[in-house]
């Protein structure tokens, strides 16, 4: 298969993940992807976040904002698998620069993570 050509020209580098092979960065060559999004508690969104820098999104008093994201990759790096996460909607301008950068989302993310 050719490769498509908005990942011509991008080195990647092989990597392994929990004994996986892969190669980062990784490219989504086929997928799909549900999300609904809910109103929630804004406490209980707020408890969710892994970082008190982070601010949920304010929908209403009391009332933020999450959603269920269902992804299915047909074609990955990785192979194909199924992934379903929960995220919470972050306020405009909640992040300090710096304050949660992706090492600290993937360590958040594997502490959380039932798939070990």
């Amino acid at each position: 298969m050719k490769e498509p050509q908005i990942f011509q020209g991008i080195e990647q580098e092989e990597i392994s993940i929990r004994g996986v092979p892969g190669r980062a960065p990784m490219f989504f060559r086929d997928m799909s992807m549900i999300l609904a999004v809910f109103t929630a508690d804004l406490g209980a969104a707020r408890d969710l976040l892994p970082d008190s820098r982070l601010q949920p999104l304010r929908f209403l008093p009391g009332v933020g904002v999450m959603g269920l994201n269902l992804f299915e990759y047909r074609h990955s790096d990785i192979g194909p698998y199924n992934e379903v996460s929960v995220s919470v909607g972050l306020a405009p301008g909640a992040l300090v620069p710096g304050a949660f950068s992706a090492l600290e989302a993937v360590r958040y993310i594997r502490s959380i993570s039932p798939i070990r």
